[in-house]
């Protein structure tokens, strides 16, 4: 299906680029409610690293990547919309998203690469990712300035998008394969 990173990016430009907007601007909250937003992610995220194992045991975790996507972009998606205590619980949703997103290639590279290329394989996907990080922020500017109160509704929808046509590209290669 590709790296995750590709629609993770997307939607996590919204996540942290503007939650500090959305917590301090918008919701004119203090850095104690901006602090309570950033532990409800990492409380989800820490979950979801000690949960992925058993939530999907195939070899390639397709579904632990594609339900953390959905997940993470379903979750920014309406992060404009809603109070802060439900915010907050959204933000332990997205942070567990991206942990089920991220774990699949991590997994892999561990599982499947040699100890000897196992540091070329993590210093690729580590540029990789961040290439989507240049990418996400710069993105994330823009919506933040041009589309103010919908910046994480974009994100999500662009991350759900992305994440749809990877997966309808994935079954038409399948397709493709079993028929050739």
């Amino acid at each position: 299906m590709g790296d995750s990173i590709t629609w993770l990016g997307i939607a996590l430009l919204a996540y942290e680029f503007d939650d500090i907007g959305q917590v301090k601007g918008d919701m004119m909250l203090s850095d104690d409610e901006y602090g309570f937003i950033m532990a409800a992610f990492g409380a989800g995220a820490t979950v979801a690293s000690f949960t992925s194992s058993t939530i999907d045991r195939s070899k390639n975790k397709a579904k632990l990547l594609v339900s953390g996507a959905l997940m993470l972009g379903l979750s920014v998606s309406a992060a404009n919309f809603l109070p802060f205590s439900v915010l907050t619980f959204l933000w332990i949703i997205a942070g567990s998203g991206i942990s089920y997103a991220e774990m699949p290639s991590q997994i892999l590279i561990a599982e499947n690469i040699s100890k000897e290329q196992q540091g070329k394989a993590y210093g690729s996907h580590f540029a990789w990712t961040h290439l989507w990080w240049a990418t996400g922020y710069s993105l994330a500017g823009i919506t933040g300035t041009y589309l103010k109160g919908f910046e994480f509704l974009t994100g999500g929808i662009l991350s759900l998008t992305v994440l749809i046509l990877l997966i309808l590209n994935k079954k038409r290669s399948s397709a493709k394969s079993v028929n050739a």
